[in-house]
C-alpha cells in the first residue's frame, strides 16, 4: 500500500496540483484542496515507508 511505483506517484502528483489548482481558481475550493491535501500527505508517507525501508536494507 505504502509502495506506490513510480508512474503512480507521478500521476497522483498530477492530480494533487491540478486539484489545488482548481480548488484556488474556481468555486469547488475546499474540495480541491482537500483532495490535494490528502494526496500529499499520501506521498509523504508513502516517501518515509520507502526511506524506513531502504536504510533497514542498508547494513550500518
Amino acid at each position: 500500500m505504502l509502495n506506490p511505483s513510480r508512474p503512480l506517484v507521478i500521476s497522483l502528483v498530477l492530480a494533487a496540483l491540478a486539484g489545488l489548482v482548481l480548488g484556488l481558481a474556481t468555486d469547488i475550493g475546499l474540495f480541491g484542496w482537500s483532495v490535494a491535501l490528502l494526496l500529499a500527505l499520501y506521498l509523504g508517507a508513502a516517501g518515509v515507508a520507502r526511506r524506513r525501508s531502504r536504510s533497514a536494507r542498508t547494513p550500518a
